[in-house]
C-alpha cells in the first residue's frame, strides 16, 4: 500500500460514514468502470497499468450525491 504514496486504505463501511457525516446521501459501492452518469461509464485507468482482473479486486468505486 505505502509503496504506492497511499496514506490510509478505506472500505466501504468507512467511506460511506464519512460522505454521510459531509451530507451526501444515495451512497453506493459501484463495479469498476460503471455508473449511472454515462459521462463516467469506462473514465478509470488504473486497470490499464495494473491489469483489468487486478483493478476489481483492489479498487473501491463510490458514488454519492450532495443533498
Amino acid at each position: 500500500m505505502s509503496n504506492h504514496g497511499h496514506k490510509c486504505v478505506m472500505d466501504f463501511d468507512f467511506l460511506k460514514l464519512a460522505l454521510e457525516s459531509v451530507g451526501f446521501v444515495d451512497i453506493a459501492e459501484v463495479e469498476v468502470n460503471s455508473s449511472e452518469i454515462p459521462y463516467f461509464n469506462n473514465i478509470e485507468g488504473h486497470g490499464k497499468v495494473i491489469g483489468a482482473d487486478i483493478n476489481r479486486i483492489e479498487t473501491l468505486v463510490v458514488e454519492a450525491w450532495k443533498k
